[in-house]
């Protein structure tokens, strides 16, 4: 049998054979990809503003974007402070962050991990096997979503304390 394929050679396994279950790896590959998106945006905003700039003189940054909460209500946004989360982030001021937004180190952290951890198990080939997803983890985003806005404006509205300013 010259033709034949030895029914004993091993069939290498295929990448999703190294995650818990379908929903890891599909998440890991959508985690990479905004990762990635982000990345071009921050790059095509920051060279659109720089061609303006030497253009024109001014550039997208010299107009900030004001919240439509804050402007419209007077309180805060379930998203204010996000922003300078971020960048509290990116100089690796966790705390700072924190106070700025916790769902912002808390995504970073837990999706970090995440994404790390499946990395190890691709790279392992399966022998480290990556954390798992659980809907707690998006219920706990939520909270802390909720829990951020009312603490935020209580302390504004009830106690005049401008938490971003």
């Amino acid at each position: 049998m010259s033709g034949s394929v030895d029914s004993k050679q091993k069939k290498s396994p295929s990448l999703i054979e190294y995650f818990p279950g379908k929903t890891e790896y599909e998440l890991y590959w959508m985690g990479w990809g905004f990762i990635l998106l982000f990345f071009i945006l921050i790059g095509l905003v920051k060279g659109i503003n720089l061609v303006m700039r030497k253009k024109m003189g001014w550039g997208i940054t010299d107009f900030p974007v004001e919240c439509v909460w804050w402007s419209h209500f007077g309180i805060y946004c379930p998203g204010c402070g996000g922003t300078r989360a971020v960048n509290a982030l990116f100089h690796l001021d966790l705390l700072r962050s924190a106070y700025y937004h916790p769902l912002v180190p808390y995504l970073a952290l837990g999706g970090g991990w995440f994404l790390l951890s499946h990395t190890v198990g691709i790279i392992s080939r399966g022998k480290w096997k990556g954390i798992r997803f659980h809907n707690w983890y998006v219920i706990l985003a939520l909270v802390i979503l909720i829990l951020q806005f009312l603490i935020k404006n209580i302390l504004l509205i009830g106690f005049g304390i401008h938490v971003l300013q």
